[in-house]
C-alpha cells in the first residue's frame, strides 16, 4: 500500500519519511502472519512425527515377523542337517563294519595260504635233505 498525497490533482511522491513508515508497516504485518505461519510448521511437524512413529512400528512388527521366520527355518534346516548326519554316521559305520568283515576274511585267507605255502616249504627243505645224504 502505497501513500500518496494528492496535492492539486496530481500525485506527489511520498517523502523519505512516509517511505520508511511504510516500510515499517510492511515489516511489521509480515511480523504479524509469522505466529500463524509458524503453528502451521509446527502442527506439519507433530504429524510428521506421527506418521514416522506409526511407519517405525510396522518397520519393526515386519522385521520381528522376518526375524522368527528366519529363526524358524534355521532350525528346521538345523534339524534336517541333524539328521542327514546321523544317516550318514549310520551308512558310513555300517559301510566300516563291512569293510572290517572283508578285512578280516582276506587276513584269515592270506594267513592260510601262508601256512600252505610254509608246509610246503618244510617239505621241500625235506626232501632236499633226504636227496643229499649218502648212505654210508
Amino acid at each position: 500500500m502505497r501513500l500518496a498525497i494528492p496535492v492539486g490533482g496530481a500525485d506527489i511522491p511520498p517523502s523519505p519519511l512516509t517511505r520508511r513508515v511504510q516500510f515499517l508497516e510492511d515489516k511489521v504485518e509480515r511480523l504479524e502472519q509469522l505466529p500463524a505461519r509458524i503453528d502451521v510448521i509446527e502442527l506439519q511437524i507433530l504429524q510428521l512425527r506421527g506418521e514416522v512413529r506409526v511407519e517405525f512400528s510396522a518397520t519393526r512388527e515386519s522385521l520381528d515377523g522376518l526375524r522368527d521366520g528366519l529363526r524358524g527355518e534355521m532350525q528346521q534346516l538345523h534339524a534336517q542337517a541333524l539328521a542327514r548326519i546321523a544317516l550318514t554316521e549310520q551308512a558310513l559305520l555300517l559301510e566300516m563294519g563291512q569293510l572290517d568283515e572283508r578285512a578280516a576274511s582276506r587276513d584269515a585267507e592270506t594267513r592260510r595260504v601262508m601256512r600252505v605255502l610254509y608246509e610246503d616249504l618244510i617239505d621241500r627243505i625235506a626232501t632236499l635233505g633226504e636227496g643229499s645224504r649218502r648212505p654210508e
